[in-house]
């Protein structure tokens, strides 16, 4: 709470006054009809005389205060979000299982992932999982509160790749469905894809037929290889607990690179969990921006209370007079 004429509390010296006056000048007051009747009226109970006084103190400083215009402070800020949308394009398809990076593809994937949203401050950043299809896990969001525990809870299995046609690295399907998304949203802000996979495009049309759409759309697709390219195989871990050895198929790294490329954007390799880590704490600063703060001050009158402890205080010190001075 503050005061917005706050030097009407200068009032407060006047009770002081009166009070001090009364105590060292009242035996030399001039004498008259008046103030006989009043010093006999006090003389009857000294304490009476002081509940008195400090009843014409209280109602005068409560008075003050509401010439002092009490106002509650509510303080808000207004944050202009100047910054980009992020969609997240993430393979999981059952090599992201992979153990050439520890515990695995994915968990690293996840982890660095969850990491780089705990930097951006003033991007919308939405998920897409994909497979043999891609499924829109979260829109363009600012809470990332919410996708960051949505990817923390991301598994092979979220996606049901028991079904023959939900298997495999459906990139074209990926980049297209959100290419036409993102172009229906804020046309003010710059669009980015982030596309990170550990496979092939072995599903429906090469995924360089979506990538032309997104130049055209000037949305950029940043694109992240993730494992190994020397090796020719991977070991997976079943819900068994079992090793199995698996071939690698091949790895289209010049895609990814065209990809990148034709949208303007760069191809990175994540070899291990720290390189994939470097990677993104790039892409956070590509992608960073500030953020233009106004703050807005509301004032609400808080006059009531005061009124009422005002109106409780002189009926109190009317109801005291007239009983007190109608005494024998």
């Amino acid at each position: 709470m503050i005061f917005l004429q706050n030097y009407y509390f200068l009032l407060l010296i006047i009770p002081f006054i009166f009070l001090i006056s009364f105590f060292i000048f009242r035996k030399k007051w001039i004498k008259s009809p008046i103030t006989s009747d009043v010093f006999k009226v006090f003389q009857k109970n000294t304490y009476l005389k002081y509940v008195n006084i400090i009843l014409i103190i209280a109602i005068l400083s409560v008075f003050t205060v509401i010439l002092a215009n009490p106002n509650n402070v509510n303080t808000s800020q207004i944050e202009k979000k100047n910054g980009i949308d992020i969609e997240i394009l993430f393979d999981i398809s059952y090599s992201m299982k992979a153990e050439d990076l520890k515990p695995n593809r994915l968990e690293i994937a996840k982890e660095t992932l969850v990491n780089f949203i705990s930097k951006i401050t003033s991007d919308r950043v939405g998920l897409t999982i994909f497979a043999g299809k891609p499924f829109t896990s979260t829109p363009l969001t600012f809470d990332y509160d919410f996708l960051k525990d949505y990817i923390k809870n991301i598994d092979i299995n979220t996606i049901n790749q028991n079904y023959t046609y939900l298997q495999g690295t459906a990139m074209w399907d990926a980049l297209l469905m959100w290419i036409k998304s993102l172009d229906n949203w804020d046309k003010t802000r710059q669009k980015v894809i982030i596309l990170m996979t550990d496979w092939e495009a072995n599903k429906w049309i090469a995924p360089l037929q979506a990538v032309k759409l997104a130049r055209e759309k000037n949305i950029k697709v940043y694109t992240i290889w993730i494992g190994w390219l020397d090796q020719s195989f991977v070991y997976l871990t079943d819900n068994l607990g079992r090793k199995t050895k698996v071939e690698i198929g091949w790895v289209d790294e010049k895609t990814l690179k065209a990809i990148a490329e034709i949208t303007n954007a760069s191809y990175f390799r994540a070899t291990d969990s720290g390189s994939l880590k470097k990677i993104f704490e790039e892409l956070w600063k590509l992608n960073k921006t500030d953020i233009e703060v106004k703050k807005q001050v509301l004032y609400s009158p808080t006059y009531e209370i005061f009124e009422y402890i005002l109106l409780v205080l002189f009926i109190i010190f009317m109801w005291f007079n007239l009983i007190y001075f109608n005494r024998d």
